[in-house]
């Protein structure tokens, strides 16, 4: 009975690792956690690429203020552990490839036998993530030294091959990945959309706004890109 016991908790566990990558430090799957959590962090792994993807909210709220540390970084997979990832501001206020505070910054990724954390230099973190990040959840974002560590393993399985931010004041849907198509709806700078597939100077992604969920093409153009 006991055997029996021992290989049913061992069969939940396995599934448990499968369904919400809880085991490890595997980022080979596209995850994110809870919304509302702080921070908020979405990565994208395309399989095809070996690209890792990703998009982190941090938030320091007080009466009548919000302030934020919003990044999106992208970086080539490697499995020993440590490589390297850049990383842009996404906060709206700053976005545009031609503005100097929204200037190509780098990280690492940092993999260890059960974690995987975005590590930034103080020094260069984007826009006022130096300082906010004292404000997140303390097991997922620590300081140590002059480096911030923030856990980008997520318990949340997506389907989606990367995600990515508007950097265009507005970014219209397309029905097709063509100029014709194009649709009343749009995002705006600073919104991040789940991207699921591309074609030549096109994306196809979902945005999750409060009330519902759009699904379109849109020109890559409009999108923060990464020299990769």
């Amino acid at each position: 009975m006991k055997v029996i016991m021992k290989l049913f908790y061992l069969y939940i566990f396995i599934a448990i690792c499968f369904s919400k990558a809880a085991c490890g430090n595997d980022l080979t799957q596209s995850s994110q956690n809870e919304i509302f959590e702080n921070p908020f962090v979405v990565t994208g792994f395309n399989k095809k690429t070996n690209i890792l993807t990703g998009y982190i909210t941090i938030l320091r709220t007080s009466p009548g203020r919000t302030d934020e540390c919003k990044i999106t970084f992208a970086g080539r997979y490697e499995k020993d552990g440590l490589f390297k990832v850049f990383v842009r501001n996404a906060v709206k206020g700053v976005l545009g490839d031609n503005i100097e505070s929204n200037r190509l910054a780098s990280g690492e990724i940092r993999l260890d036998s059960r974690r995987a954390y975005l590590v930034l230099d103080k020094k260069t973190a984007p826009g006022d993530c130096d300082w906010i990040a004292d404000f997140a959840d303390g097991e997922r974002v620590v300081q140590k030294g002059g480096s911030i560590f923030i856990q980008i393993k997520n318990d949340i399985i997506g389907n989606w091959v990367a995600v990515s931010v508007i950097k265009s004041p507005k970014a219209y849907f397309h029905k097709n990945p063509d100029e014709a198509s194009a649709s009343k709806a749009y995002l705006i700078a600073g919104n991040m959309a789940y991207i699921f597939d591309e074609q030549s100077d096109w994306y196809l992604v979902k945005f999750r706004g409060r009330k519902k969920e759009t699904v379109g093409w849109i020109r890559k153009s409009d999108m923060i890109q990464f020299p990769m």
